[in-house]
C-alpha cells in the first residue's frame, strides 16, 4: 500500500548578498512526539540557497538549533524542489558536495538516526563494511579516530525513489562534527571524500536507543509524508 500526504508551506525569502535565506514556515507535518530528538533536518524548511539552488546552510527545526554549513563553493549541495515524490531534498554529486556542523553538548551515548534518501547510483554499500556513498557521518573531538563515531551508508538498492534508512549506534565521548553527504575527516571536521550520489530530504537524530514502538511510529510518519510503500 502506498501512502501520500499533501504538504503546504509559506516561504518568504530575504536577499543577503548572492544568497537567499528561506524563512519557511515550520514543516506542516511534524514527527511524533518522542523525547531526545536532537536534530531534525527537513528540506522544506531552514535551507539557505542562492537563486540557482546552491545550498550553504541547512538548519535543524528543534533545539538545540544546529545548522549544517558549507562555505566552499566547490562543495555546495544543490536544492531540488521536487526531488522525492514531489518533496524537496538536497542533492549531493558523489564527488565533493557535503554539508557539515560542529555539534553542541548532548550528542552522545545511544544514537538512533533516520534518513529519507534517494539515489541514482547503483554502486551502494554499508559503510560499516567499507566502500563509498556515505549518507551521514559523525566524529568525536578532533584527533579521535572517525570510526569511533558513526557512519551511515545507503546500504540499499532502492534507486531513484525515496527510501528510509535507519541506523543505531553507541558513541562516547560526545560527538563533535556531523556531515550529510560525505565522510568526515576527524582532524579537521570537514567532509573528505566517499560522498554519496543522490538526494537527502529529511534527517531525524535521537540521543536514545528507541524502542520498537517508537521506531515504528517515526517510520510510519516518514512513509506517510513521502509516499513510501509499507513493507508487506
Amino acid at each position: 500500500m502506498k501512502l501520500n500526504v499533501l504538504l503546504t508551506a509559506i516561504a518568504i525569502t530575504v536577499s543577503t548578498g548572492a544568497f537567499l535565506h528561506a524563512q519557511d514556515a515550520a514543516p506542516a507535518v511534524k514527527p511524533p512526539v518522542i523525547k531526545n530528538l536532537k536534530l531534525w533536518l527537513a528540506a522544506e524548511a531552514g535551507v539557505t540557497k542562492d537563486e540557482t539552488g546552491n545550498v550553504t546552510a541547512w538548519a535543524s527545526q528543534v533545539e538545540p538549533k544546529v545548522e549544517l554549513k558549507q562555505e566552499n563553493g566547490s562543495m555546495y549541495p544543490l536544492y531540488r524542489k521536487d526531488a522525492l515524490n514531489g518533496k524537496p531534498a538536497l542533492n549531493f554529486n558523489g564527488t565533493a558536495s557535503a554539508i557539515v556542523a560542529e555539534l553542541p553538548a548532548g550528542f552522545e551515548g545511544d544514537i538512533t538516526v533516520f534518513v529519507v534518501w534517494g539515489s541514482s547510483m547503483e554502486q551502494v554499500s554499508l559503510v560499516q563494511d567499507g566502500g563509498n556513498n556515505r549518507i551521514l557521518s559523525a566524529t568525536h573531538e578532533k584527533g579521535a579516530d572517525y570510526v569511533t563515531g558513526f557512519q551511515l551508508g545507503t546500504g540499499s538498492k532502492e534507486i531513484a525513489k525515496p527510501s528510509i534508512k535507519v541506523g543505531e549506534f553507541k558513541t562516547r565521548p560526545k560527538l563533535k562534527y556531523l556531515a550529510v553527504g560525505g565522510m568526515l575527516n576527524s582532524e579537521t571536521g570537514m567532509a573528505n571524500g566517499f560522498n554519496m550520489t543522490g538526494d537527502v530530504a529529511e534527517v531525524l537524530l535521537y540521543t536514545e536507543a528507541l524502542p520498537a514502538a517508537d521506531k515504528e511510529a517515526v517510520t510510519k510518519y516518514l512513509q506517510d509524508k513521502y509516499g513510501i510503500a509499507q513493507k508487506q
